[in-house]
């Protein structure tokens, strides 16, 4: 298949024959133009690729377990710089990872 028609579009494209016969050719026209069954074939491979990255992720981080720093109470921190050197700032945000797809 080197070019869309009607009938290989439907086959990919979800609910497309309740679209208008306009709305129809409007997005036939878009795909030869934009987007040609080979670059599709080539977007549907990376897809793939990516799920597979993604279990593949999680997979790896099974049975992990996140450990924290030592907890120091603000309150008790000297801020002068000279005591300060050798410590870092942690600041955490909320969630389980769902941006990044994976949860610790």
């Amino acid at each position: 298949m080197n070019h869309w028609s009607i009938e290989s579009l439907s086959e990919k494209m979800h609910d497309f024959c309740n679209l208008s016969l306009t709305g129809q050719h409007e997005l036939l026209e878009y795909m030869i133009t934009y987007f040609p069954p080979q670059k599709f074939k080539q977007q549907l491979s990376m897809r793939s690729k990516a799920l597979q990255n993604m279990e593949n992720a999680k997979n790896t981080l099974e049975g992990a377990t996140q450990s924290f720093p030592s907890f120091i109470e603000a309150n008790s921190i000297d801020t002068n710089p000279e005591s300060l050197h050798g410590f870092a700032f942690v600041l955490t945000a909320g969630g389980e990872g769902e941006r990044l797809r994976l949860s610790l």
